[in-house]
């Protein structure tokens, strides 16, 4: 309570923007951005003095620094009146790593893993001979698509990204169809793209993380 209203003040007063400056806050999890060293000094200088009113000291040691650039890198820890904070390359934020060239390989690597821990998870569900095509399809958009695309609106992907996501999806497709039986070589096959794309009639993994990031870009 006492650190949001501290967040809650630092927001009413000073005009905080993209500009000059991002307090991103949930719970006691904070982020403080700048498009510069010294505006990221400025507004942690902000950050501890209305903490400081309330009692509140920051702990250095759990405070992070990561310059994001595609430019020459300055290692340098950031030093704040008596405090250095460690600059580091990377670091988790709300579940998700964050890196200091913003490449998120590793971040889809870890939900594709995670994806699949909850697939393997619901295996049984999904190799039921009792339970409909359609209700396991429900199973996977409501309870494994989420777990895959957590944080997906912020994701800048890339076409071999984009591909693993969709072979991860078929693979799911291809367990709640089954084998289609090929009536000339007498043999169960596995079922085609385009046979999945035709029996699946929602939107896939493709289509929904852009949708997402619409919707996250109309309330940014």
């Amino acid at each position: 309570m006492a650190l949001e209203s501290v967040v809650r003040k630092m927001s009413n007063r000073e005009a905080w923007s993209l500009d000059r400056g991002l307090l991103l806050a949930y719970a006691d999890d904070i982020i403080i951005t700048g498009n510069t060293r010294a505006e990221v000094q400025m507004n942690m200088k902000k950050l501890m003095k209305a903490s400081k009113n309330i009692g509140l000291v920051v702990n250095a040691e759990k405070i992070k620094y990561m310059v994001v650039t595609r430019g020459p890198e300055d290692s340098s820890n950031l030093k704040i009146e008596n405090n250095d904070f460690e600059q580091v390359k990377e670091f988790r934020y709300l579940g998700v790593t964050l890196n200091n060239k913003n490449i998120m390989h590793e971040e889809i690597n870890v939900r594709l893993n995670a994806a699949n821990r909850c697939y393997f998870a619901m295996e049984t569900l999904f190799k039921s001979k009792t339970l409909s095509k359609k209700f396991k399809e429900k199973l996977y958009v409501s309870y494994i698509r989420p777990v895959l695309t957590y944080a997906c609106a912020t994701w800048s992907s890339t076409k071999g990204d984009e591909e693993k996501l969709r072979r991860f999806e078929r693979k799911i497709l291809r367990r709640i169809q089954g084998p289609v039986f090929n009536t000339e070589t007498q043999q169960w096959e596995l079922r085609s793209n385009a046979q999945l794309e035709n029996l699946y009639k929602k939107e896939n993994i493709e289509q929904f993380i852009k949708s997402i990031r619409m919707q996250w870009a109309g309330h940014a």
